[in-house]
């Protein structure tokens, strides 16, 4: 076979160890039309000099493949710029770009009119993403672009937008991971379904583009973490009509005080609420904070926040699983558990002193798990007779008190098929295992 018949994938790896321009032009990858997927690999962790920079720039301007390339890696290049031929690549559907620590420019990307997955990362020369970024010629703003990866830019600071045309389009996830100096982005586009920002300087989550109500946001996944300069969530994206918002996950925000000003009762479409390590996080008033039709609510490490969550237990008229970790504010549940509560976990709650009221009620109720809850004496009566599963652990009184035969709760959880029980002293280590056809 001829080698401009050459196909499939093909990665060239160490390409510093070319000796020449002449030796890269002899490859001719401009020729061979029939690869379609092209992986051009430097080594990582070079100790560059000017002149190899310089290299690794004229010999990537000659490593040209043929423009109906579908997918293309450049990892660890050295050179401060791209050459001109990526906005060509007319075929192009996914482009990885990593560990280009030199670069300090993106070529006109948005120019590519099959390009559908994007991601870039290990580029800390890059301070600012300029509206060339997204194109200048008749195609531009990425039209099919679906998918688009930020990661690991030290020195990202802003993104400018583009504001003569449309933006983005097709876009339905977005990631933006360890950027800690990013400040400013462009809006987002209405019809992006999955938004991860973790690790970032944001003070204000960016909001998503709504040109009018015909056309409300499409966002049904939102992920925060890690975000130490955010304070607030009353302006920015979660002040925004998110109706179609399923999932919502805050993690690590040690200094994010401030709720949106409805807290999340207007996200109506709001299925999962998981709140993780956001300990100064609290209401601000007296109105009701949590949406109806909320299934999955996980609250750790939020001692302001749990007691107003769980005030309004009762209200959840679908709740399947109920997880509350770390709070130490928390000594007893102020209302019963929904009905439709399916699983129940309480974990290290070291001021909880009563278990919540109910538990004979709670029909659908299958598998509870108490893990280090020291202060909790004894069940509050007979557990649902629905239930599958229980698990209690460096529980101290609460473990004897459930003992095989001799506990005084064992009566009252002798009927669920698979109990496990261990208090993990020093001393002894106690356990209970049933196992029932």
């Amino acid at each position: 076979m001829a080698m401009n018949e050459i196909r499939g994938h093909i990665c060239i790896k160490n390409i510093e160890c070319v000796a020449s321009i002449e030796e890269a032009i002899g490859a001719f990858l401009s020729e061979k039309a029939f690869i379609s997927i092209l992986d051009l690999i430097w080594s990582d962790n070079r100790n560059i000099t000017s002149d190899e920079a310089n290299q690794d720039k004229e010999i990537l301007e000659v490593l040209r493949p043929h423009h109906e390339l579908n997918e293309l890696t450049v990892k660890a290049f050295a050179g401060s710029s791209f050459p001109n031929w990526f906005s060509s690549l007319s075929h192009l559907q996914t482009l990885h770009l990593s560990d280009c620590t030199k670069c300090a420019t993106l070529p006109a990307l948005g120019e590519l009119p099959q390009l559908k997955y994007l991601d870039i990362g290990g580029f800390p020369a890059i301070i600012q993403i300029s509206q060339e970024f997204s194109g200048t010629n008749g195609v531009k703003g990425f039209p099919a672009l679906k998918e688009l990866v930020f990661e690991d830019m030290s020195n990202f600071k802003r993104w400018t937008s583009v504001q003569d045309c449309e933006f983005l389009p097709s876009l339905t996830e977005l990631a933006v991971v360890d950027c800690p100096k990013i400040t400013e982005f462009p809006p987002l586009p209405s019809m992006l379904v999955k938004l991860k920002i973790s690790e970032t300087g944001f003070t204000i989550l960016p909001e998503v583009h709504i040109p009018n109500s015909q056309f409300p946001s499409s966002l049904e996944y939102l992920q925060i973490h890690q975000c130490p300069k955010l304070t607030s969530l009353k302006e920015g994206l979660l002040s925004q009509q998110l109706l179609a918002l399923q999932q919502l996950t805050i993690t690590h925000c040690l200094d994010l005080i401030d709720l949106p000003v409805e807290g999340f009762r207007s996200l109506s479409a709001l299925k999962s609420l998981h709140i993780y390590d956001c300990p100064r996080l609290a209401p601000s008033g007296q109105h009701s904070l949590l949406p109806s039709k909320l299934e999955d609510l996980r609250i750790s490490s939020c001692s302001n926040l749990i007691n107003p969550l769980l005030q309004e237990l009762n209200e959840l008229s679908s709740l399947t699983h109920l997880t509350t970790a770390d709070c130490a504010s928390l000594q007893s549940f102020p209302v019963k558990l929904p009905a439709t509560l399916q699983k129940l976990e309480i974990l290290n709650c070291s001021n909880l002193i009563y278990l919540p009221a109910g538990l004979e009620d709670a029909s659908c109720l299958t598998a509870i798990t108490i893990l280090k809850c020291p202060l909790i004496p004894c069940l509050p009566g007979r557990l649902t007779g629905s239930l599958k599963e229980l698990y209690i652990q460096e529980c101290l009184f609460l473990s004897e008190s459930c003992q095989e035969n001799s506990g005084r709760d064992w009566c009252n959880i002798a009927h669920v098929p698979i109990i496990e029980i261990s208090d993990d002293t020093n001393i002894t280590n106690k356990s209970t295992r049933r196992r029932l056809s």
